[in-house]
């Protein structure tokens, strides 16, 4: 649901992309692969997304619901602005 309001949304037609489980893996495929070239401009996943994926860059995470653990959510955040001089951002959406 939430893919389909952004690809509503998304008037300038930017690259974006979907990373869900009930996909066929060569479509999840080919979302890593553009995610590790930097092609995309938003993706939305769920938990099926590797986490230890080489991602290009992340500028920011945006978490919706809660997450499994502290230290999930963690990870995932700790994904955007990975450098060591830059801040870590994300923004956190509770479902219910």
């Amino acid at each position: 649901m939430l893919f389909q309001e952004l690809w509503k949304i998304n008037e300038d037609t930017l690259p974006i992309a979907l990373h869900h489980g009930s996909l066929d893996v060569s479509q999840r495929r080919r979302v890593e692969e553009a995610m590790q070239r930097n092609e995309l401009r938003a993706v939305i996943a769920t938990s099926t997304l590797d986490l230890g994926i080489d991602w290009g860059d992340v500028d920011l995470v945006v978490h919706v619901g809660a997450p499994k653990g502290a230290s999930r959510l963690a990870q995932r955040i700790g994904r955007a602005n990975h450098r060591i001089d830059e801040p870590s951002r994300a923004i956190l959406v509770p479902s219910n």
